[in-house]
């Protein structure tokens, strides 16, 4: 082997040994470079400095708010899920005492600085946020990927000193460190006097070694933050023609904008949409498609349309927003595509229980909590209260027909006037009024021991039942009622019994109340009974007539053969005493069934006349 191949040769060998050995310290030094008290003040930084919220930004002073996080040298795996990309993550009420963590929460992601102070890019109306924990929906908190936590030793940030020991920085505490007495207030803040620069080199990081106080944990949050790159001066506005029109057209076709002819004319129309996207992606709402529109326009991650939806909108994706909302026990009705006002009440319900604001409208934001598979159910399922619907609402509200609280035609709506039946339930049943009924009431509005309302044996107009049927046959009977009986006490119904009342001296009110109902029966009784004897006296009379018949055609054979002309006066006077003695029977019989009725029944509309009169005592006698 000649010099030059021996030379090559162990130039490569002296290469495969330190490049790997310089990857090593360079892997090191980034993973030092990288720390949770950096993080924290990074993040500070874009609050003071207060950087733009721009969609899809990542570099100092316009960033979203995964760009908030990877804007500090890179850190946090992937952009679209970096709490799948953690190491160690728990649920945000197990948040633990260390600046620079992720913080999670539907759609969004911040940074935890300490304190119970969080940090995030939150959106282009509010920019960079600077809250507390407790302020926000978030639900998880998160290690970013190549953040590297302090286990033990000062640290300082935003001009404060902390001591972390075990993981997770003291509060509370006085603590003998290095023969000095420190004394750590409830935020984790030292008070007094600060331990010497050489204290913060001896951090200790959880997988990267100790690092200086330059590597991290001394940087202050007031640093200078780089100023961003300016954007070309590109720009399509009202006016233009050109093919670049139709691209940019095409693309918020794309994404769900624009929904018009595609040309290559910049029109009002189009600015119009181009606002939206630019509003959507956290830029400057213009309606002229500069540079940095286009850029955002045509990234992979640009925005999609989130239409929002209120009372009275139709649209596919509300059908999806109302079967999520049935999954999760808000709606009660079947799904549509129409967003209506039981919608809104639903959409309310899961706003206040996912600690979003409360506006009844469908947005992004909503939906995207809505979807999440952390999103809260119902923590009043199965309560029925105004403005619900559905089929379940139909069924409590014939309860409260069958108890008679509610009356009229029932529908699958809980209107005002189902309120107030269920508040006049309540009150009856020595609940409190307060016009909402929870799963547990609605069982016991069906059981068979629920309280009927305080006039449920009084009938009148709206009443449904059995009852009011029955009420309705008697009244036919008397020739009062002359419909047939449907068993809803309707006008006319209410009309028979005014009649009714007033032929019997009673207040003419329509209500049937027991006493009416018993005269009804009583006067139902008297008729039978005269029609009985009615009967009876006639069959008597036919009887007599076919016997005097006989007895007329004997006695006429007898008077042609004996008699010749002096027996006719005989017949007449036995004719004539026929029928004394017939109407003498009808009317003793007629008479006895009158007074052993009156004797056994005393109709409510005789009883003040036998008071008066004392023909009652006198027929007992």
């Amino acid at each position: 082997m000649n010099r030059k191949v021996r030379g090559l040769l162990a130039l490569i060998m002296v290469l495969t040994l330190l490049i790997p050995a310089g990857l090593g310290r360079m892997d090191s030094a980034i993973a030092a470079s990288s720390t949770g008290p950096g993080m924290a003040a990074h993040a500070l930084t874009a609050y003071y400095q207060n950087w733009r919220y721009v969609y899809g930004g990542s570099s100092a002073g316009a960033v979203d708010c995964s760009g908030l996080i990877y804007s500090y040298n890179g850190v946090g795996g992937q952009r679209t899920n970096m709490m799948g990309a953690s190491p160690e993550k728990g649920s945000i009420g197990t948040l633990p005492r260390i600046h620079g963590l992720g913080l999670y929460g539907p759609g969004h992601v911040g940074v935890y600085v300490g304190g119970g102070m969080a940090v995030d890019a939150r959106n282009s109306r509010y920019g960079v946020m600077y809250q507390s924990v407790g302020s926000y929906r978030w639900t998880n908190w998160f290690k970013i990927a190549g953040v590297q936590y302090p286990e033990n030793g000062f640290v300082k940030i935003d001009g404060k000193t902390y001591y972390y020991e075990g993981g997770q920085y003291v509060v509370s505490v006085t603590k003998n460190i290095g023969g000095v007495d420190y004394t750590f207030g409830a935020d984790g803040a030292l008070q007094g006097n600060p331990p010497p620069d050489s204290a913060y080199q001896d951090v200790q990081y959880s997988s990267s070694g100790s690092v200086s106080s330059s590597s991290g944990s001394g940087t202050t949050a007031k640093a200078s933050a780089p100023k961003a790159e300016e954007p070309k001066k590109v720009e399509l506005k009202v006016g233009t023609t050109s093919d670049e029109v139709k691209k940019m057209k095409e693309r918020l076709t794309e994404l769900g904008y624009y929904d018009a002819e595609i040309t290559t004319y910049f029109g009002e129309y189009t600015g119009e949409k181009l606002k939206l996207f630019q509003e959507a992606a956290g830029l400057e709402v213009t309606g002229i498609a500069d540079q940095a529109t286009l850029d955002a326009l045509y990234a992979e991650d640009a925005p999609k349309f989130e239409p929002v939806f209120e009372v009275g909108a139709t649209d596919p994706e509300i059908l999806n927003v109302e079967t999520r909302l049935k999954e999760l026990s808000y709606f009660y009705d079947e799904p549509s595509d129409t967003y209506e006002e039981d919608t809104a009440l639903a959409v309310s319900d899961f706003q206040a229980a996912a600690g979003l604001e409360v506006t009844g409208t469908s947005d992004g934001d909503m939906r995207a909590a809505l979807y999440a598979e952390d999103a809260p159910v119902n923590p009043e399922a199965g309560t029925m209260k105004l403005g619900i619907k559905g089929s379940c609402v139909q069924d409590m509200k014939n309860r409260l027909v069958e108890l008679r609280y509610l009356f009229g035609e029932v529908n699958n709506v809980f209107d005002e006037e189902t309120e107030i039946a269920v508040k006049a339930y309540q009150t009856a049943s020595g609940m409190e009024a307060t016009g909402k009924l929870s799963q547990q009431d609605i069982e016991g509005l069906f059981a068979d021991t629920a309280v009927k309302a305080p006039d449920f044996d009084c009938l009148q107009l709206g009443y449904v039942g059995s009852d009011v049927k029955v009420l309705q046959e008697k009244l036919n009977t008397l020739g009062y009622y002359e419909a047939e009986a449907t068993a809803v006490y309707d006008e006319a119904t209410q009309t028979a019994v005014t009649e009714f009342q007033t032929d019997v001296g009673k207040e003419p009110t329509g209500k049937a109340t027991p006493d009416v109902i018993s005269a009804i029966d009583s006067k139902i009784e008297i008729n039978s009974r005269l029609e009985y004897t009615m009967k009876t006296v006639e069959k008597i009379h036919q009887l007599s007539y076919a016997s005097n018949q006989v007895e007329e055609k004997t006695a006429s054979r007898n008077y042609a053969v004996a008699h010749a002309a002096d027996g006719s006066e005989g017949a007449g006077n036995r004719q004539g005493s026929d029928i004394v003695w017939l109407m003498i029977v009808g009317i003793s019989v007629c008479g006895g069934t009158v007074t052993l009725f009156l004797v056994k029944r005393k109709p409510t509309f005789l009883k003040e006349w036998a008071r008066k009169s004392k023909v009652l005592k006198a027929i007992r006698k």
